[in-house]
């Protein structure tokens, strides 16, 4: 928006409005490197193949779907997306808008799995452990 209402010599408000109200587009903001490059999609087509025509053999029924999860006690805020609105400091206190922020909160690991069959039980990871194609297979 600010590129934009700069290269036509307007303000940032006005744009704001040309784009919202009656264009009616949201400005999205991207990732960098968001987009796949020809390998990674080559790839992923390539996988995508294999796992489709695992379903005409039925190899798909023995297929193990992993994942992980960091599961956090009290994660780390970030305060300007917190907003309370106070009259003073002592109310904003009161309505709790003093983040208390701890450096290494604690957390947990937790990995899962499932077939067509079920689902495994979960696991907890302990900490410190890096999880590994070893870790994985043990």
């Amino acid at each position: 928006m600010r590129k934009m209402s700069k290269e036509y010599e307007m303000s940032q408000g006005s744009m704001r409005t040309i784009v919202k109200d009656k264009l009616k587009m949201i400005p999205y903001r991207m990732q960098k490197g968001a987009f796949l490059n020809q390998k990674n999609k080559t790839l992923r087509m390539k996988k995508a193949r294999k796992l489709l025509a695992g379903t005409k053999d039925g190899s798909h029924l023995t297929t193990l779907f992993t994942d992980e999860k960091i599961f956090t006690v009290e994660p780390n805020k970030n305060g300007q997306n917190h907003r309370i609105i106070a009259t003073d400091y002592q109310s904003a206190c009161e309505k709790g808008k003093i983040l208390n922020k701890t450096s290494h909160p604690a957390s947990v690991m937790v990995f899962a799995g499932i077939i067509a069959d079920g689902k495994t039980t979960l696991i907890f990871v302990d900490p410190g452990v890096k999880v590994n194609q070893v870790y994985y297979r043990a």
